[in-house]
């Protein structure tokens, strides 16, 4: 993802709750209970309306927001897994020439792909880029161009 060298894989759940302090809609793992409200827990497969109903055999989760960045919660329910690298992205920032953008094409399949929206200033509108969705081969063709790695450039 992003050119990101990933060297960690584990539960979402897990790197939800140590990095962002909730579980952002990630999968519950046996054994643990979350705290949803002051009446109400969730657990892997079932839900209790009191703390006194909660076993005492689980463990419980009081979900608090860490500082972090938005792009760390998972974008979609039930994440299952988590992969992250501690050596970052080896992407580094690139321009896009401004006549490529409208040439760029994303969806699935073929015949539902659609150009990023442009607004009349040539501006690209923030929902063409809201949503994850499939880079055309061609379009992905020219991302891996413009994103080999510079060589021998001088500062």
């Amino acid at each position: 993802m992003a050119r990101l060298e990933v060297t960690h894989k584990e539960r979402a759940f897990d790197y939800c709750i140590r990095e962002l302090g909730n579980p952002y809609r990630s999968l519950i793992p046996g054994g643990v209970v979350v705290k949803v409200s002051d009446t109400f827990f969730c657990a892997k497969d079932v839900s209790y309306k009191s703390l006194q109903s909660v076993p005492e055999n689980l463990t419980m989760i009081i979900p608090g927001d860490k500082s972090h960045c938005k792009h760390q919660e998972p974008f979609n329910c039930c994440a299952e897994w988590a992969v992250w690298g501690e050596n970052g992205s080896v992407i580094q920032p690139r321009l896009i020439p401004d006549e490529v953008v409208p040439l760029l094409r994303f969806g699935y399949p073929k015949s539902k792909e659609k150009p990023l929206r442009i607004n009349s200033k040539g501006v690209v509108l923030a929902q063409s880029i809201a949503a994850t969705r499939r880079l055309s081969e061609e379009s992905a063709m020219f991302f891996e161009e413009i994103f080999k790695p510079i060589e021998n450039v001088e500062p």
